[in-house]
Formats: structure tokens, C-alpha cells, sequence
């Protein structure tokens, strides 16, 4: 073996050894929510909890805006001051007795900055919306009720991915404008909107998480509709995820590249 070559390859090497805590993404933050608002780690504060109610290994929150009703549930963390913007991953374990009825939160990211959440439709199908609820993709099976479930975004840096029980609902290429936002919680302040269900595990990494929980899904196999599908050039006039030339808003780019199939058949696809 020439020299050059065992000096490139030993490069090659020891990258590859230095790189997989990275990739694999660092946990930085970890509310469990069970009977505390702590977080597990140690690193920040208590999460800020209001008119919630600590049940089922969660804590239970009713649904009810708190801009409108002084009964209303608020549930969000302090703000996670080491979060990376360049590559991160959020997940939090939910569960729903009944259909939203209304458009919920699952997570929100951001705070009032409200970058990146994972949604819920008035029929219960997962979205994936940004900067201020502009919605990217949406799911067209309903997520069960009476079940845990686990939901969870990960961004590289252009690209950010909604993740339900393990199983990919799509991603699409954003510019997210963070500002200083970096609390995670169950409501959207900015559209008056709160999760109703039971809430637990929420868990927050710098980098792109690779093993994020899966639980046993109702939902089916996965696929992602094409670039050039109905959803994107649905919100393409309402989206400011990225500009041409021109200075109009193009649409978020959806993703087709990567996709799961579990055992199960039923098609679990973005509106087309």
C-alpha cells in the first residue's frame, strides 16, 4: 500500500471516529413531567406549568387557551440557552382522548418566536408548520386516540423533519427565522391555541438525533408526496420560506428521499 494512500485513508479514520457523538446528536435538556417539572439533567430550570394536573405519568393539559380563559393550561420550559440553531432535534410523547376539534399545538418550538412546531389538524392529521404557523406538509391519517404517542423535529441546518412514533410524515427545506427563541412548550401564544391530552417525555438535543423513541403505531407505512405535490404549491403564496430573484415567496421544498415502510400497509402520505 503506497503512502500517500495509508495517510488519506488514516484521515478517512480517525474523522470517522470523531464524528458520531455529533452526528448522533447530544442531549441537552429533559422534562420527563412525571409528578415534576424539573429538568432530569440538571441543566435548566423548571419548566413554567399553569392549571395543569400531574396524571398517567404525564401531565395533563385542558385544551384552553389562558389569553382567554384564566383556567386555560400553559406548559413551556425556560429558555434553552445551548441550543444550536445550525442542528437540533425536539421530542415529547403525547395522548389525546378525543379529536381536536380545533387546530392544537403537539409542540412549539421557539416560544413567541414560533419557528418550527409539530401541529394538529381540526380532524387530527399531524402538520409540520414554521415561522409563525405557515403550514409546510400535512398528514393525512389522524393520529389514534387513547395511545401514547411520540412526536419529534429534527433541523440540519435547511431541512426540517416531523417524525411521528418513529415513522417520517416529511420534511421540507425552510429558512426558519429564530430570533432569540429558544423555550419549547404545548401552546402557541401567538395564534391563542393550546394541546389538550396528556404530555410527558419532552426531550431537546443539539444536532440531529438518530435514535429518537419510537412507539408501536396505528398510523401505517410512511410515504411522501413529490416535489411538485399539492401541498407545497398550496401554501406557496402564504410561505416566506425562501425567495427568488423576483422576491416572491417560493414554497417549501418537500421531500421524497428517505422513506420508512413498517409492516403495516395503510398509507400514511402528505395532502395532495
Amino acid at each position: 500500500m503506497h503512502r500517500p494512500f495509508k495517510t488519506v485513508l488514516l484521515i478517512l479514520i480517525l474523522g470517522a471516529l470523531a464524528c458520531p457523538a455529533h452526528a448522533a446528536g447530544t442531549l441537552i435538556a429533559h422534562y420527563t413531567f412525571d409528578g415534576t417539572a424539573a429538568d432530569a439533567l440538571g441543566n435548566y430550570g423548571d419548566a413554567s406549568m399553569d392549571n395543569t394536573v400531574y396524571e398517567d405519568g404525564g401531565v395533563w393539559i385542558n385544551g384552553i387557551y389562558p389569553g382567554d380563559d384564566p383556567s386555560g393550561a400553559w406548559v413551556q420550559t425556560p429558555s434553552i440557552t445551548d441550543l444550536d440553531f445550525a442542528a437540533f432535534s425536539v421530542s415529547v410523547e403525547f395522548k389525546m382522548s378525543e379529536a381536536p376539534g380545533d387546530i392544537r399545538p403537539i409542540l412549539m418550538c421557539g416560544g413567541l418566536e414560533r419557528w418550527l412546531s409539530a401541529y394538529l389538524d381540526t380532524d387530527g392529521r399531524p402538520q409540520l408548520r414554521y415561522n409563525s404557523g405557515h403550514i409546510a406538509l400535512t398528514g393525512t391519517e389522524a393520529v389514534s386516540l387513547d395511545a401514547w404517542h411520540v412526536a419529534a423535529l429534527t433541523w440540519d441546518g435547511t431541512t426540517a423533519t416531523l417524525i411521528i412514533d418513529g415513522q417520517v410524515v416529511g420534511s421540507a427545506e425552510l429558512s426558519l427565522n429564530f430570533g432569540n427563541g429558544r423555550s419549547f412548550g404545548a401552546g402557541d401564544g401567538g395564534a391563542g391555541k393550546s394541546f389538550r391530552g396528556h404530555w410527558r417525555d419532552l426531550k431537546i438535543y443539539n444536532g440531529v438525533e438518530t435514535s429518537l423513541p419510537a412507539e408501536e403505531s396505528s398510523l401505517g407505512a410512511v410515504r411522501l408526496c413529490s416535489a411538485s405535490g399539492g401541498s407545497a404549491r398550496r401554501h406557496s403564496n402564504r410561505t416566506s420560506s425562501r425567495s427568488n430573484r423576483t422576491g416572491r415567496p417560493r414554497p417549501p421544498r418537500v421531500h421524497t428521499k428517505g422513506v420508512l415502510t413498517l409492516e403495516r400497509s395503510a398509507p400514511f402520505s402528505l395532502i395532495s
